[in-house]
């Protein structure tokens, strides 16, 4: 099933991809795709990786070991601790923390992104890519595929380590707009999109960011309607949600802004792009 027009999803308790049967979220966001929180009575998307695992529910006293850790913050980390400390503040739904742990653990992946742009273009050798595993630490099996012979089991070995290079990012991005970061949510995305150029996630997300963020401005606007466009076309689970918002696009580009448009007075009190709202009763009109 697709989402309604106006996606609405959960702030507090929020799930990127909600299978078909969840249940309606009760406290919403509008139009924006939401980080891997758990949703309550659910294990995490997420769960930390192996030999840093946590029990659930343990998290209170894991948070308190965090927070009470001197120079936690500033010290150096490999991209897998980043991302297991960044997971832990996510389960508490810590959304500052959380976005300051990924923040750490995306730019842990510069040498990789970097890599992975030279092989651009690269067919990946069909051979399977020996002596690489994904769960190691990042450095370190970026260091082995790179020594690898020819370019094309070079591509093939960095193949897979880009899932979780790529997994880090989103999950920045999106607690980035849970920050009201949306500065840093934009580069964020951006960047994923200069891996992915066909990321109908990230041409979702951007054109989003840019109505909300930069709706007066025609450049941003035109680039908002371009990325919105390409997944409105498609049958993306966010082409329902992206053609509402395209519509939005177009009024404000014949309008000459988005504070331009003349909108119904109840449009006034709807959550906007990172806004934290109440649930409504049932019997609410």
């Amino acid at each position: 099933m697709c989402p309604p027009p106006f996606v609405l999803w959960t702030f507090s308790t929020l799930a990127l991809l909600m299978p078909p049967s969840a249940p309606p979220p009760a406290s919403r966001v509008e139009g924006y795709p939401p980080p891997h929180l758990p949703v309550e009575g659910q294990a995490s998307p997420h769960p930390p990786m192996e030999g840093q695992a946590s029990r659930f529910a343990d998290l209170p006293d894991v948070i308190a070991r965090l927070d009470q850790t001197p120079g936690l913050k500033e010290a150096p980390k490999t991209f897998e601790i980043a991302v297991s400390i960044a997971s832990e503040y996510e389960k508490a739904n810590r959304i500052e923390e959380a976005a300051w742990y990924f923040r750490q653990a995306w730019e842990k992946t510069v040498a990789a992104r970097v890599f992975f742009l030279k092989l651009r273009g690269v067919e990946a050798s069909m051979s399977p890519c020996e002596g690489i595993d994904a769960d190691k630490p990042l450095e370190m099996e970026l260091v082995k595929a790179q020594a690898k012979k020819p370019p094309a089991m070079q591509a093939a070995c960095l193949g897979l380590l880009m899932p979780k290079v790529v997994d880090a990012g989103k999950r920045l991005a999106l607690f980035q707009v849970l920050a009201k970061d949306m500065e840093g949510a934009q580069k964020t995305w951006e960047a994923l999109l200069v891996l992915d150029e066909t990321s109908l996630e990230a041409s979702y997300a951007l054109g989003v960011l840019l109505l909300e963020t930069e709706g007066d401005n025609m450049e941003a606007l035109k680039r908002a309607e371009q990325f919105l466009r390409k997944v409105a076309t498609t049958e993306h689970p966010y082409s329902s949600s992206a053609k509402g918002f395209l519509a939005r696009v177009e009024a404000a580009l014949e309008a000459g802004g988005n504070s331009k448009v003349q909108r119904p007075r109840s449009s006034a009190t709807r959550p906007r792009l990172g806004d934290k709202t109440e649930a409504q009763p049932a019997s609410a009109k």
